[in-house]
């Protein structure tokens, strides 16, 4: 069972307040925002009340007196009144009312610049360190938030709302990145439990409730997100896992130490395996040639890019305009709107922590099938002017449910799916692909004001489109499991085929090294394996229904040490090897020759062997004992040791 620390509930609590900082992201809703129908004037006999069209705060030059819809009638100028819940910068600074500023609006600037963030801090931040990059990008996006709230020009306020969004790309990806190595693995379930989206968006809500003016809000908000500065300045390391991705061993060893006296106990134990057995991470260009080079990855990799723009065109798509879901009663639409989501949102992290086996591929099916449901209705009621009906909002709650959820489990499925070696790069490329697509969604609801259903549209066209490929490109995963992780085949080439067996016996005499870096492992001479094909059989066998298709030529089983914790020696028996005979010699030394990783670029020693069939069968089927005995001794391994610490890549 998890147990929380001190450590822990700060960087919860340093997670939700960045939340609260990138959900930013969604303030364009009240920038934005325009009742319906706006009077001019503050007395009833006086004022000129009159429809607002496309967010405009002031009547069109075609609009006369005898226009006014509350002539001298001071319950109508009342009411009217009482929908400008929210004062906001469109209402301000009147720039829906200019044709040349029509598709340069405030949130396209700041997703703009969220996919500038994205790509740019994204990278500097592999080569110069979480904690630095993410505290730079924090200081210019809080800045930036505090004079967007000052400024009294519409240009500047542009300006710093799109440096806003640079931080918010920085913020998501940056800063997620820092807090998942940061954390416990143990703990990390309750990270997303405990801190999240919805509930970020639910207190920016509030705020802008309590302070009904956008000004106001703006500083509410900063000071709210300020803390984050000195907390990730004076309290929290660089994140240990990238330190020792550096081999930078004294800052590692401070960054532990720190934590450890944060959490008040052995929070993370220091260990050379954090150096030695990682395996090889590539950035986000070589990485997606690895992916698309190699046919399962490609056809798994394709499907992700749909899961991802569909999934946040539709989640930003329907936010932007979600100011009229309950007609006049703006605030009662999102803060319903909020609510639910938080309860959603909790009980799909509580329905994956009990059930983390739960089929990923009809998950999705479900919920894309949800979208289109309830999306369908939304247009319909749209067309028969109900639009802001009780009913409207209702429908409308249960689609963002049904994205929400799809969102989810979009970041689980790209996790389950990718190899640790190019997980990053699909994470980053799956970032990006979002980030378009938010741009995409941005721009589709200013046509909106010319054309509304065409977001519908495109959205019950979109989903139906990606249920299809979820049906057909999907993986049906039942979860992550030792098996999935300890693949027991490869596809590696032919002069590098060796059973596990092999490989075991030669980890034993050398275990005393104590490093797997420097192990030389062990490979079939392609001489031999021309002249005894028989004895290589078993590599060949069923090999469409069986190989793993990865590509990689790693051989990856559960391990926390130098030595495999279930690999037992007296279960293998001592096996015969006959050394190949190279230029006639017989020795080891003799027999190793330099070969090269074609995928990374990795060399060593490597020794050649003649493999019996026989003891081919055999140790496969102690390898399959292996990987099922593995799942039984995990929860023994140290909690220090997270996903991508806990897997060992031999290379042969």
């Amino acid at each position: 069972a998890a147990m929380m620390t001190r450590l822990d509930v700060l960087i919860i609590g340093f997670w939700q307040v960045m939340l609260i900082f990138n959900v930013q992201l969604l303030m364009p809703i009240f920038l934005n925002y325009m009742p319906n129908q706006k009077c001019d004037g503050t007395t009833y006999r006086a004022a000129f009340c009159y429809d607002v069209q496309r967010r405009c705060n002031r009547c069109d030059v075609r609009c006369r007196t005898n226009q006014n819809l509350c002539v001298i009638d001071k319950p109508c100028f009342d009411a009217i009144q009482q929908l400008d819940e929210f004062h906001s910068a469109a209402e301000e600074y009147g720039y829906f009312c200019n044709p040349h500023l029509r598709f340069i609006r405030v949130d396209i600037l700041q997703y703009v610049g969220v996919l500038l963030g994205t790509v740019l801090f994204g990278r500097i931040s592999d080569a110069y360190g979480r904690r630095r990059v993410l505290l730079v990008a924090l200081c210019i996006g809080l800045l930036a938030l505090f004079l967007s709230g000052e400024v009294k020009h519409v240009v500047w306020f542009f300006l710093f709302r799109f440096l806003v969004g640079v931080s918010n790309g920085a913020g998501l990806l940056v800063g997620w990145s820092y807090v998942y190595e940061l954390i416990s693995a143990r703990n990390r379930m309750l990270l997303l439990l405990f801190s999240s989206w919805p509930l970020a968006r639910l207190i920016m809500t509030l705020v802008c409730y309590a302070t009904g003016d956008w000004r106001i809000a703006t500083r509410t908000l900063f000071l709210l997100t300020l803390p984050l500065v000195p907390v990730l300045y004076f309290l929290l390391p660089e994140s240990h896992v990238w330190l020792a991705s550096k081999g930078r061993r004294s800052d590692y060893n401070h960054s532990i130490a720190r934590m450890n006296w944060m959490a008040g106990c052995v929070y993370i134990n220091t260990s050379n395996h954090h150096f030695t057995s990682k395996s090889t991470r590539y950035g986000l260009q070589e990485g997606l040639i690895g992916i698309f080079a190699r046919p399962l990855l490609k056809k798994r990799m394709i499907a992700i890019f749909v899961f991802w723009f569909v999934a946040f065109y539709a989640i930003f798509g329907l936010d932007l305009n979600s100011d009229q879901i309950y007609g006049r009663n703006f605030f009662v639409g999102q803060l319903t709107l909020c609510a639910l989501l938080v309860v959603a949102k909790l009980i799909f992290g509580l329905l994956n922590w009990y059930m983390p086996r739960i089929n990923r591929k009809n998950m999705h099916l479900v919920a894309m099938a949800g979208i289109v449901f309830f999306v369908t209705p939304i247009m319909i009621l749209h067309f028969n002017e109900n639009k802001g009906s009780f009913g409207f909002m209702f429908v409308w709650i249960a689609a963002t449910i049904s994205i929400e959820l799809c969102a989810n489990i979009c970041h689980i499925v790209l996790t389950e799916l990718m190899p640790i070696e190019v997980r990053g790069a699909a994470y980053t490329a799956a970032s990006i692909v979002s980030r378009t697509a938010i741009i995409t969604a941005s721009f589709v609801t200013a046509l909106m004001d010319v054309l509304e259903p065409c977001l519908y549209i495109s959205i019950i066209v979109m989903s139906i489109g990606t249920w299809l490929v979820s049906l057909f490109l999907l993986d049906d995963k039942q979860g992550p499991t030792v098996m999935e992780v300890a693949r027991k085949k490869t596809r590696p080439r032919k002069s590098t085929r060796v059973s596990v067996k092999d490989i075991f016996e030669h980890l034993n005499r050398n275990r005393a090294k104590q490093s797997m870096g420097t192990i030389p492992t062990i490979v079939v001479n392609e001489e031999q394996e021309k002249s005894t094909p028989n004895q290589l059989d078993m590599n060949n066998t069923d090999a469409k229904e069986n190989e793993d298709d990865l590509g990689f030529s790693d051989l990856i089983f559960w391990t926390t040490s130098a030595s495999n914790p279930s690999y037992d020696p007296a279960a293998f028996s001592t096996a015969e090897t006959e050394i190949v005979e190279d230029n006639g010699k017989n020795s080891d030394e003799e027999s190793e020759a330099m070969m090269c990783n074609p995928l990374d670029g990795s060399c060593g020693n490597f020794q050649e062997i003649l493999l019996d069939a026989e003891l081919v069968a055999q140790t496969q089927n102690k390898q399959q004992e292996i990987c099922a005995d593995t799942a039984g001794d995990q929860n023994k391994m140290g909690d220090d040791e997270n996903e991508e610490e806990q897997i060992t890549v031999i290379r042969f």
